[in-house]
């Protein structure tokens, strides 16, 4: 029953501390995975399942956080943008239903970039180079074995995915670019 579960709740409200009571009735089953996702009114999500393991690669000293779902013939190293995390992707229910598809046919590697989710946070000094966001990448698939992977870029992910691509055309199998470009600012 519904009232036995470790509950996370994730609220994607305008009013970020409302505490909302609701009814059980008026909740909806979506199953995605090992996941039960509870949608309710208000647009929060109740979530139970399990997470995925986290690890980390280290590059230059820093940690890369990483997690790997499936055992497919291909290795799938998904490069998110900056509004994306390991964490955030589990419990957003499109993008967890998006990744249990990936996982059917590939191994599937989600990473957390330098300063995003759990990775290690920013120096000070602003935004890592992207030559420096590509040492991360292959240091993640250095951790895992990965000797050549298809990389999944999405938003800036992609302009990632794009330098390893081409400074490491051999680790590369192949390029998904979802929602990118090849430079954020017109030249």
């Amino acid at each position: 029953p519904v009232e036995d579960w470790p509950l996370a709740s994730v609220t994607s409200s305008r009013q970020p501390s409302v505490t909302r009571v609701m009814d059980k009735a008026r909740l909806g089953e979506c199953r995605l995975g090992g996941h039960s996702v509870w949608q309710c009114p208000g647009r929060t999500w109740l979530v139970n399942g399990d997470f995925a393991e986290v690890r980390y690669a280290d590059a230059d000293g820093v940690s890369i956080a990483y997690c790997i779902g499936g055992s497919g013939p291909i290795d799938l190293v998904r490069v998110p943008g900056i509004l994306s995390s390991i964490r955030a992707s589990t419990v957003d229910p499109v993008v967890a239903a998006h990744d249990q598809q990936l996982v059917k046919f590939s191994r599937l590697i989600r990473i957390d970039r330098r300063g995003l989710g759990m990775s290690d946070p920013l120096v000070a000094g602003g935004v890592p180079p992207l030559e420096q966001q590509v040492d991360d990448i292959l240091a993640v698939m250095d951790a895992v074995g990965s000797r050549q992977a298809a990389l999944y870029g999405s938003g800036d992910g992609g302009q990632v995915a794009l330098l390893f691509a081409a400074m490491h055309p051999t680790r590369v199998t192949a390029l998904v670019l979802n929602f990118t470009s090849a430079r954020a600012i017109r030249a």
